[in-house]
């Protein structure tokens, strides 16, 4: 049986709300390789688990019929200082 092709997923925090400080320490401009095992360096829970059903869609090569040209996806940390991070 052929193994199964991931496509990559490559995270960016963009924005952080609030007082502008995350408080597990991640800062703007900081990027996330997501492949078939998760992100390719630590991050957040609270960030990881809203992003997950995203990143699992881009993974297997779905997309979101709302962005029909594949533009660049926006996803928000639920934490309530958290970053805004794009897919």
């Amino acid at each position: 049986m052929a193994k199964k092709k991931f496509k990559k997923v490559i995270a960016e925090i963009v924005e952080i709300e609030g007082k502008g400080r995350c408080s597990f320490g991640h800062k703007v401009g900081e990027k996330f390789e997501f492949d078939e095992f998760g992100p390719n360096k630590k991050m957040c829970g609270y960030a990881l688990v809203a992003l997950m059903p995203a990143v699992n869609v881009l993974l297997h090569g779905g997309k979101f019929p709302w962005l029909p040209k594949r533009e660049t996806l926006y996803w928000g940390c639920p934490h309530i200082q958290g970053p805004s991070i794009k897919d």
